[in-house]
């Protein structure tokens, strides 16, 4: 890989990949923390006028949090990733990213 592509593969890892996955372990460090002050159930979901229509334990925010916001930027990146390695460029890659 030529050391272009092996510099702008390396950015992209670390946007698209590494700053989420700190930001999101950072969010739910700061929700585990809050975890034993939370009711059982939780409101998960609110209508319209913004009453609660949707409960859950505790800890379902924490893995919803976790789940979306490390799998899609790693569902991303593994889409991504073989085409910048072979030397695609272009504006929807710094969008991924």
């Amino acid at each position: 890989m030529p050391a272009e592509t092996r510099r702008i593969v390396t950015r992209f890892v670390l946007v698209a990949v590494v700053l989420p996955a700190v930001i999101v372990t950072s969010g739910v460090v700061v929700m585990l923390t809050a975890l034993p002050a939370l009711p059982d159930p939780v409101a998960t979901h609110w209508d319209a006028g913004g009453a609660p229509d949707g409960f859950g334990p505790p800890w379902l925010p924490i893995v919803l949090l976790a789940g979306t916001g490390l799998g899609i930027p790693l569902l991303l990146a593994l889409l991504t990733l073989p085409a910048l390695r072979r030397g695609d460029r272009g504006g929807a890659y710094r969008l991924l990213g």
